[in-house]
């Protein structure tokens, strides 16, 4: 008999369960920066492509692209 979505979300909701029952939660205190600190202006992607010049460049999209399709390959 093949199991039911619900069998099969169960067992994964027991564990989330057993975890969080032996969790705790802790509240951090962050404090603010200081006014005086230079905060970047600017649109977040004015940097992009200050690195085309860097020889190792290339080789990381490859190894991203290389990572993409062995991912395309276990789907």
């Amino acid at each position: 008999m093949k199991p039911s979505r619900d069998d099969a979300i169960r067992p994964a909701c027991e564990a989330i369960a057993q975890l969080v029952s032996r969790s705790e939660l802790v509240q951090i205190d962050i404090p603010q920066q200081p006014q005086g600190i230079a905060r970047p202006r600017g649109v977040p992607w004015e940097w992009f492509g200050e690195a085309k010049a860097d020889p190792t460049w290339d080789a990381l999209f490859d190894d991203l692209e290389q990572h993409r399709e062995g991912m395309r390959d276990v789907e």
